[in-house]
């Protein structure tokens, strides 16, 4: 419970702004309307949006500057009435304004960091600097200004990921602004579609071609026992999804013919459903449909802001995009929400980790993976590579050479030019390196996750033009063969030229080729500088923040 005088002191702040903003005469701010004493923003199409008192007011603050800068100070002067306040306080306020124009503001505006001087605001039409003067969105806006305290959400949340919490936020997105329309209420389940539905997310979390198969297979016994399950065709329809992605080319079409169906079945049945949301996202192109993605899932965590599918999506294309460090943040939230962690959750968490320096962090993550599920190979390769590329070589030898702890359904072929990698970057001897060029360039040529990994491999190695050579050959087909195979036939899955991740580019091992003048024109063919550009960001090693 708030203490009471606490709470007087709460109030009284927001009174104070209240007070402050009645003052404020309405103003145009490019094709919107701003009132600032009834904390209204009124786009041309007439849709209001409500803004906090404190964002209002430095809304206020940076439209009154004219394009002009106002610095840190001023602000606390201006909008805190001169409190002291940390440096979090205002990044988080600024963060909230920085996704209000990018969602609800249609990019009406946008803010611009000067780096040691202050912020200000530019208009749409305002000339666009060289270099997109937009830096990522302040990590503190990944969170609310004063968050709650966590609760463990219930196994049904979990379920469909898709927890009802409003006092959750994640992602950068701009619920907070707007009040989230309800979905339709959900009927109660019975056990038995309770337990085929926990069945069936199980599987799917497998993350393999048999694990998808028996969910599909869960999920299609739930809507022949109800007809009238969204969550049952929800889950139809992204898994059918992953599986166009993954699928041999010739079964694609089919597999998002069905997902498209599915798709439509649960839109009718409840248009806002996670799943709904997490579908639109997977259906869309890996590379190339990063925005897109990124204002699907922001639309479907206002409504779902505890789910961790659309958490994890989001986080992946932030990955794919150069915004580890906010990826980093999407997946704590994931992990702080708790439940059933699956091996692609402890993966994926260990890597974001990591990009972000966060080392110790990792290795206490990795641990605790191993020793739940010792020979899952996304955990046992999380720990490997964590060890391979943070300067204990030794360490990943130690563990290649466990014959009898490798992960399973891995074959012993793979292993070899791992081991060879890992002799090399501790020997640092010319013949062993050379070995290691010449094995990971020969397996790269049979598989896109074999070129993902030799990317790293090559800069690791010191060998830049054969990193840049075979990411040609992934993305471009230039010069460079590689097999539409993600990994061995063993293994299954394939990875096709547009769905290849671009995310191998921006963790650690790869900083080389970000220092390469040949990185930036990279960028533009592979639209990612269109992307940072679109959506005011930019990615973690354009701000400083790339170690």
């Amino acid at each position: 419970m708030i203490p009471a005088a606490s709470a007087r002191a709460s109030l009284g702040k927001v009174l104070v702004l209240v007070v402050v903003l009645a003052d404020e005469p309405p103003f145009a701010l490019g094709d919107l309307t701003v009132r600032p004493a009834l904390r209204q923003v009124v786009r041309a199409d007439n849709s209001e949006h409500i803004l906090e008192p404190r964002v209002m007011q430095v809304l206020v603050a940076l439209a009154r500057a004219q394009g002009g800068i106002v610095s840190r100070d001023k602000l606390i002067e201006q909008c805190w009435e001169g409190r002291i306040v940390g440096e979090d306080a205002i990044n988080r306020v600024i963060g909230r304004l920085r996704q209000f124009a990018q969602s609800d503001a249609a990019n009406a505006f946008r803010i611009e960091t000067v780096p040691r001087v202050g912020y200000r605001l530019l208009l749409r039409d305002q000339a666009e600097p060289q270099i997109p003067a937009a830096p990522m969105a302040d990590p503190a806006a990944l969170l609310p200004l004063e968050p709650p305290p966590l609760v463990a959400p219930n196994r049904r949340a979990l379920l469909v990921g898709a927890g009802t919490a409003a006092a959750v936020a994640a992602g950068g997105a701009a619920w907070w602004f707007t009040r989230p329309a309800p979905s339709p209420v959900r009927p109660t389940l019975s056990p038995e579609i309770a337990d085929l539905l926990t069945r069936a997310r199980s599987a799917a979390e497998r993350a393999n071609p048999e694990g998808a198969a028996e969910a599909l297979g869960l999920y299609y016994r739930v809507v022949e026992l109800a007809p009238d399950n969204a969550d049952g065709w929800g889950g139809i329809a992204l898994t059918s999804a992953f599986k166009a992605h993954g699928s041999n080319p010739s079964q694609v079409q089919a597999n998002r013919l069905q997902s498209e169906a599915a798709l439509r079945k649960t839109i009718a049945l409840d248009p806002h459903n996670a799943f709904v949301y997490a579908t639109r996202t997977a259906l869309t192109p890996i590379r190339g449909a990063w925005l897109e993605g990124e204002q699907i899932l922001r639309e479907g965590l206002r409504y779902h802001p505890q789910s961790v599918d659309l958490l994890r999506l989001l986080a992946d294309i932030y990955g794919n995009v150069g915004r580890l460090r906010e990826s980093a943040l999407l997946m704590d939230r994931v992990v702080a929400i708790g439940g059933e962690l699956s091996p692609g959750v402890v993966w994926f968490h260990i890597q974001t980790l990591w990009a972000d320096g966060r080392l110790q962090e990792a290795d206490a993550a990795a641990e605790r993976g191993i020793a739940t599920l010792p020979r899952n190979a996304y955990v046992w390769f999380s720990r490997f590579y964590l060890y391979l590329f943070t300067g204990r070589a030794d360490q990943a030898l130690t563990i290649i050479n466990d014959l009898d702890n490798r992960p399973t359904g891995i074959p012993d072929a793979d292993f070899v030019p791992l081991t060879l990698v890992a002799t090399a970057l501790k020997t640092n001897d010319k013949t062993d390196v050379d070995k290691a060029v010449a094995a990971v360039l020969e397996q790269a040529h049979h598989g896109g996750g074999y070129a993902e990994n030799a990317t790293k491999f090559l800069c690791a190695l010191g060998h830049l033009d054969d990193a840049f050579t075979v990411t040609n050959g992934m993305f471009f087909n230039r010069g460079f063969a590689v097999g539409d195979l993600r990994f061995s036939a063993t293994q299954g899955g394939y990875t096709v030229l547009q769905d290849r991740r671009t995310r191998q580019l921006f963790l650690p091992p790869a900083r080389p080729m970000r220092r390469d003048p040949r990185f930036a024109p990279l960028m533009d063919e592979l639209r990612l500088t269109d992307y940072w550009r679109k959506a005011g960001v930019r990615p973690d090693y354009q701000t400083g923040s790339d170690g």
